[in-house]
């Protein structure tokens, strides 16, 4: 059994009962170690090339780990900088497909 709590500082390993039990937690320790899973997952879902040009964006949220405001509105005014039109960020549950928050360009200072 692999345990891992934010309030202390190391994983504790209290017993493990078989080979696929190994393997659970090596793969938790290497995903630990992935510097892509601790990036955010930020993609182009869909744009209105045609129309008013508005880039939508998805956030998949992993493990309840949501962008901080003041990270989120750097991004959306960086990404508006590059595009040079409105855009929109959704953060959205990777497991349950929930929209957990949205924002625009529109809603912050530029």
């Amino acid at each position: 059994m692999l345990a891992d709590k934010s309030d202390q500082p190391h994983y504790e390993v209290s017993s493990i009962h078989n080979e696929r039990g190994y393997e659970k937690i090596r793969s938790d320790l290497a995903q630990s170690y992935d510097v892509g899973a601790t990036r955010p997952d930020i993609q182009v879902v869909d744009v209105d090339l045609l129309g008013d040009r508005h880039l939508r964006l998805e956030h998949k949220v992993k493990n309840r780990i949501v962008l901080k405001d003041a990270t989120r509105d750097a991004t959306l005014r960086h990404i508006r900088n590059l595009w040079g039109y409105e855009v929109s960020l959704a953060g959205v549950d990777a497991a349950t497909g929930a929209t957990l928050y949205e924002r625009s360009t529109g809603d912050i200072s530029m």
